[in-house]
């Protein structure tokens, strides 16, 4: 039996790479392992980290978003302010969408886990109203 694969590096992955020589044909590397048909054979390998990935602290502050309530699940038309308070059924979904602004750092992206309503703007206060779980 032949198990083969084909690793290869974009065109364009490559070109940002090594600008240099961007008249050279992609980076392609062709793996090829033979096996008898019946036999088993077992591989093991270890993996170490790399010592230069990026990582995030976990860190607690207040970030500025927008959040927008979108008419559907296509998130093509959103209710505008005149259409408050949009009334709803218990339990029909609401689909938010959720930006970050204010925001100089590119690399800094937006992961909801748990978002909730409250009537005023102290986080604490009571009633709450659960709109994200487990996002």
């Amino acid at each position: 039996m032949l198990y083969e694969n084909e690793i290869s590096l974009p065109d364009e992955l490559e070109v940002k790479l090594n600008a240099t020589t961007s008249s050279e044909d992609e980076y392609q590397l062709k793996v090829s392992c033979y096996y008898v048909v019946n036999i088993t054979r077992t591989l093991a390998f270890l993996t170490r980290p790399r010592d230069n990935e990026p990582f995030a602290e976990t860190g607690t502050g207040r970030l500025m978003v927008r959040m927008r309530l979108a008419q559907d699940a296509s998130y093509n038309t959103f209710y505008q302010e005149e259409d408050y308070p949009v009334v709803k059924y218990l339990k029909q979904p609401l689909h938010f969408e959720v930006e970050l602004t204010r925001s100089s750092d590119p690399k800094v992206a937006l992961m909801l886990d748990h978002c909730w309503a409250t009537l005023n703007e102290d986080r604490d206060s009571r009633p709450r109203w659960n709109l994200i779980i487990n996002g």
